[in-house]
């Protein structure tokens, strides 16, 4: 078993996560970050696994975002598609209400 390097402090603590990014809404409100945690030791362990979780968000905050624009841009497809069909039906209508 291997043991973990102990940094020379007195505990650290680590920051949270942005809260409110994880959103589709698009708010203006001041990023805030959820409490953090105190250690009473660092050790190389906890700076892994911290920056880990770091990456691990930042990878699935980018997922998230793709995520959300594909939404919109399928959604923003739908409507323009609604909206052709509803131009042509009303110049049907009115094709048809000139031949009578």
């Amino acid at each position: 078993m291997t043991s973990a390097t102990v940094a020379k402090s007195s505990g650290t603590t680590w920051p949270g996560l942005p809260a409110g990014e994880l959103t589709v809404e698009k708010t203006n409100v001041a990023k805030k970050l959820l409490p953090g945690v105190k250690t009473v030791k660092t050790t190389d362990v906890h700076q892994a696994v911290v920056s880990f979780r770091d990456q691990v968000y930042q990878d699935y905050l980018l997922k998230f975002r793709a995520q959300v624009l594909q939404i919109e841009r399928s959604r923003q497809n739908q409507l323009d598609t609604v909206n052709r069909w509803r131009e042509k039906w009303l110049q049907s209508v009115v094709s048809v209400t000139q031949l009578y």
